[in-house]
């Protein structure tokens, strides 16, 4: 009967190795995440709020969503974005607003 015991445990604990030499193989295979300078339309909203920060950086809020965006002054398009925002927000009319993938920067704004 201890024999017995003895190579279960013994079958169990190589079971145990090759189940986890075959996640770290799993986890090294991952698919790569797409790059953080993709864009992807948020959706068709109305800006409600800005901030300006010191740095040159707009805080900017929407209507149908609960979430605060960050759109980068510096940048060559921003201003024109910007003058958008404002208008779509004075007139309410809702804009497509594209922000770069897992992130919550701006990345365009379109009518």
């Amino acid at each position: 009967m201890k024999k017995l015991l003895i190579c279960l445990l013994f079958c169990l604990s190589i079971l145990q190795v090759f189940n986890i030499t075959g996640c770290t193989k799993k986890a090294q295979n991952a698919v790569e995440q797409p790059h953080h300078n993709t864009p992807v339309l948020l959706g068709s909203l109305i800006p409600s709020a800005f901030k300006l920060d010191k740095n040159n950086m707009a805080t900017v809020y929407f209507v149908a969503s609960s979430t605060a965006y960050k759109l980068d002054l510096n940048k060559i398009s921003a201003n024109a974005t910007y003058n958008l925002l404002l208008t779509s927000k004075n007139k309410l009319t809702p804009v497509k607003v594209y922000i770069y993938r897992n992130s919550q920067e701006i990345a365009k704004i379109e009518l």
